[in-house]
């Protein structure tokens, strides 16, 4: 007796999962597919009779449409401020001959520093991102009738997407941080005034020698020259970034297919399988 009503059970249950599946819609890619009379009244709770008079009164009454999760990659371009700073060594060395009595004495004298500078360029680039939002489409459908019963339908053939899919955001733009390629600059350094170690000079011997012609002294043979040495770039400063107008590329769907119908202006999901 226990065996018999378990196997009724089991049948029963077949049954039931049998005739859920078999309302349920469908969907292909392209928008065609089926949707179950079944499917329909179990989203708004109307009996077989009450479905028949809203579609008799009109044949468009339901409507359907998807949804789908999905994403859009988008790009930009970029570029950025640089600055990069530099030391540069300098070497001076002044020279002359001071003569007084008629006796020449010459005189050399050299100084070590450096100085600072910048100089001010650009470094162009792109970036990529995203933005999350929905794939939106609505479905051309007809009653699937039964030829060979008068009035006796099943539920509607999909045959296809009337309206879309078409892409709707959502969610912000965001982009992954920018890839640069080399800074290039316009100009040569900026440098500032040299800072001087202090003079190198014999014992009893003063710069300002050769830079006066007092008491007597001729001053003669003068040469005051100072040279530099390679720019040594000390750091590299990146500054402010701009960016270009986003470019919208591709869209991917990143969930499942959701449908909808929709009623009087009232809008219930459906089963896809």
């Amino acid at each position: 007796m226990k065996r018999i009503t378990l196997a009724a059970g089991l049948a029963a249950a077949a049954i039931v999962a049998t005739a859920g599946s078999a309302s349920a819609a469908t969907i292909a890619a392209n928008g065609t597919g089926f949707v179950g009379k079944g499917e329909v009244q179990s989203a708004y709770g109307m009996n077989n009779a009450k479905l028949q008079a809203a579609v008799d009164a009109n044949n468009q009454a339901f409507t359907f449409s998807t949804t789908q999760a999905a994403s859009q990659s988008l790009s930009s371009s970029a570029s950025q401020v640089v600055t990069e700073h530099a030391s540069q060594s300098a070497h001076r060395v002044l020279s002359c001959t001071v003569q007084v009595g008629g006796i020449k004495n010459p005189r050399i004298f050299e100084a070590d520093g450096s100085r600072d500078g910048s100089k001010v360029g650009s470094r162009e680039g792109s970036r990529t991102g995203s933005r999350a939002g929905s794939l939106v489409g609505t479905l051309s459908a007809a009653i699937n009738a039964d030829p060979r019963k008068t009035g006796q339908w099943t539920g509607w053939n999909l045959k296809g997407y009337a309206t879309g899919p078409s892409f709707n955001a959502t969610g912000a733009e965001s982009f992954d941080a920018p890839a640069y390629g080399d800074a290039t600059f316009t100009g040569d350094y900026a440098f500032g005034d040299v800072e001087w170690s202090g003079w190198q000079a014999e014992p009893g011997t003063n710069p300002a020698d050769c830079l006066r012609n007092d008491n007597g002294a001729i001053i003669t043979d003068l040469s005051d020259v100072t040279t530099f040495g390679d720019a040594l770039v000390t750091g590299t400063e990146y500054g402010a970034e701009s960016f270009g107008p986003t470019q919208y590329g591709a869209v991917s769907a990143t969930g499942p297919v959701q449908m909808f119908v929709t009623y009087q202006g009232s809008t219930k999901p459906l089963t896809v399988i």
